[in-house]
């Protein structure tokens, strides 16, 4: 038993010898283990690969389908990029008076109204359920101006996750374009929901 227990002390010491010796290569400070070696993103280039490469992947989708999909989800894109320039502005800056946030929020709710008339001009098109996933569920851009951001978004992101999973449910053996369509749709949502949980989970981070 003695020797077996000095044998795993002996396999135990090298084993921390080789991970000191690594964190020495990668030029590590001692003790700061080596995840400290990983560096996270900036709130901008998270938003860029949390957000918009999801949103990129719906446009495709988007485009495939063509007509009024393709039209409405052209606000939603917009409105996502708007709201990418808001950040990066806002990150640098203290939190301004509200008729100043109000114009530099501006780009962003525009398209969102867009959004919404188009809804109204469309109840008769054939992807109504495509066009009101978009319209009720672009709210979710307005996120960063609640105290509790994550919680809200869940609840403003579920306009629009209601008609995406009536598309999957409806489409799941028919229109395959569609179905993935939907599939990508709720994948925005998440992925900004992943976003906001890591960056401004108790509220938009503002320079101080």
């Amino acid at each position: 038993m003695e020797k077996k227990l000095d044998l795993i002390v002996t396999r135990l010491e090298n084993v921390c010898k080789r991970l000191e010796a690594l964190e020495q290569k990668m030029g590590m400070k001692s003790g700061g283990g080596i995840m400290s070696g990983i560096t996270k993103k900036g709130p901008v280039e998270g938003y860029e690969e949390m957000v918009l490469e999801p949103v990129n992947k719906l446009k495709e989708l988007s485009d495939k389908i063509g007509g009024d999909v393709q039209t409405c989800f052209d606000f939603m894109q917009k409105s996502f990029i708007a709201e990418k320039e808001f950040i990066e502005k806002a990150i640098k800056i203290q939190k301004p008076k509200d008729e100043d946030l109000q114009l530099m929020v501006n780009p962003i709710f525009e398209h969102v109204g867009k959004a919404s008339n188009f809804k109204e001009k469309s109840r008769r098109s054939q992807y109504w359920n495509e066009i009101s996933s978009i319209a009720d569920g672009l709210s979710v851009v307005s996120w960063f101006l609640y105290e509790k951001p994550l919680s809200t978004l869940k609840e403003l992101a579920g306009g629009g996750t209601f008609w995406a999973n009536k598309i999957i449910k409806d489409e799941k053996e028919g229109d395959q374009n569609r179905f993935q369509w939907a599939k990508q749709y709720n994948a925005v949502m998440l992925g900004l929901q992943s976003y906001v949980k890591e960056y401004h989970i108790t509220g938009f981070k503002w320079k101080k």
